[in-house]
């Protein structure tokens, strides 16, 4: 089924900036320039087109909101406008909350970001040399329950009780020795939240309501179960090449602290407005959660880089059905929040930041695909190793090329210029060449951020 992305209508009355505060749920201010909304609206139409079910688009500066609009549906078969008070599940998203709840209790003298796991976990001894903060920044190397081959044999839609949850993380050590590398991996924020509930004698659903979503009016915002108001839920899709079937049941029990939260726009631009006055932490916690842990480029449930050369902090969420993405600019005051009922072949992450990129004042080039020979895309195929140790292997596929990691999708890229490619995500890779034109190093940005790869295998091919 194709979907061609409009903005939605109630009878003949268009879903623009509402001019009542109450209609929209957030502090509003005076809307963004026609014409910067229009780009939005184009941004929305090209890079959505047949891809989306349906979305919604939310633009806040400094706090209050100035673009609040809904596009297609929130479900097809009755032909039911997207709403943008829509609540939906955003997935990793929850990584910010768990984080901010980790950080109360650190103000609290409850927990140090210092503490070994085995202090608040001691069945977990295969961790005791794991901190907190190595938790929070992805850098404690414990492996990823959700990459198990078990995972997703298993009944997901079916509640599952914490401790079973965690007997999927028991007893597996490390992959690396932590602090040593980056590996984005849910059962770290499964375990936080285990020890959230153990410092703070509630669960924690119960406390990240009480702590963070009630005091600052998150009215439509709970760990699944923990529901407080009645909204309007989108149907959840799974996206195929702009066909929408049904998505895999899953609990938000067995997504918990990881990615069982669910929210709406205007909730989470209360979120950033809270950041950014700095409620609910002490600010140097704040600006600890803001901090990128070396060897990787995250804080505390958010990813650190930049857009456009400005400092950016952000976060996508994908869980079955559904897929968010969050963005804050600091320097321009500037909030931006895109959520879509469809999980799959969903380009969410290059539509949010286009998004951002119009509402900052500096659009995002569009890279054009140009043809490269195989003979000289097979140049580049091999193995790249950066200096944290983790590797990369591009190979060509058809008319170009894909880089693989362990644990991680593949990623495509398309080649712009003869040595460098750009992805969906608006990632770029580039290739080094040395005096005598071998390829000998690979370069990737993503978000502002470099990463070097050396070459350290060329591709073999080996007789059938």
């Amino acid at each position: 089924m194709m979907i061609h992305l409009k903005p939605c209508y109630h009878g003949k009355v268009k879903l623009v900036v509402s001019v009542l505060a109450a209609a929209c749920g957030a502090a509003q201010a005076a809307p963004l320039d026609p014409a910067v909304a229009k780009q939005i609206d184009d941004v929305v139409a090209r890079v959505g087109k047949d891809r989306l079910p349906g979305a919604v688009v939310l633009v806040a500066r400094n706090g209050e909101t100035v673009f609040r609009k809904a596009y297609g549906w929130a479900d097809i078969d009755k032909r039911q406008p997207m709403d943008p008070a829509v609540q939906m599940p955003i997935g990793s998203v929850t990584k910010q909350f768990t984080a901010a709840a980790v950080m109360l209790l650190v103000d609290e003298g409850k927990l140090s970001l210092n503490d070994p796991v085995t202090k608040h976990l001691p069945d977990f001894v295969q961790l005791r040399d794991v901190t907190i903060e190595q938790l929070l920044t992805h850098t404690s190397g414990v492996p990823d329950y959700t990459q198990q081959w078990r995972f997703w044999l298993l009944d997901t839609a079916g509640e599952i009780a914490l401790p079973d949850l965690l007997g999927r993380i028991r007893g597996k050590a490390p992959d690396f020795a932590p602090g040593s590398r980056f590996d984005y991996s849910n059962s770290n924020y499964v375990l936080l939240g285990a020890i959230i509930e153990k410092a703070s004698g509630q669960p924690y659903g119960k406390f990240v309501e009480e702590r963070i979503f009630i005091p600052l009016g998150m009215a439509h915002t709970a760990f699944g179960g923990y529901e407080r108001a009645a909204a309007m839920r989108a149907k959840g899709y799974e996206a195929d090449g702009g066909k929408f079937s049904k998505p895999k049941a899953i609990s938000m029990s067995m997504a918990y602290a990881a990615g069982g939260v669910v929210s709406s726009a205007d909730d989470l631009a209360r979120w950033d407005a809270a950041i950014s006055s700095g409620q609910l932490l002490k600010a140097p916690s704040w600006q600890r959660v803001f901090t990128a842990a070396p060897p990787g480029h995250y804080g505390f449930g958010w990813g650190i880089g930049k857009l456009q050369g400005t400092p950016e902090y952000a976060h996508g969420g994908i869980i079955s059905g559904y897929t968010s993405f969050v963005a804050r600019l600091p320097q321009q005051g500037l909030y931006v929040a895109v959520m879509t009922n469809a999980s799959g072949d969903v380009p969410i992450e290059p539509l949010a930041r286009r998004i951002e990129a119009v509402a900052m004042g500096k659009p995002l080039p569009d890279y054009r695909k140009i043809a490269l020979g195989k003979s000289t895309l097979e140049e580049f195929a091999g193995i790249y190793r950066a200096d944290d140790g983790m590797t990369r292997t591009v190979k060509r596929d058809g008319d170009h090329l894909v880089i693989e990691r362990s644990g991680a999708p593949k990623v495509e890229v398309y080649p712009y210029a003869e040595n460098a490619f750009f992805t969906d995500s608006q990632a770029l890779a580039e290739f080094v060449r040395d005096p005598q034109g071998r390829v000998v190093e690979l370069l990737l940005t993503r978000n502002g951020n470099v990463t070097r790869h050396a070459r350290v295998a060329t591709k073999k091919w080996w007789p059938l």
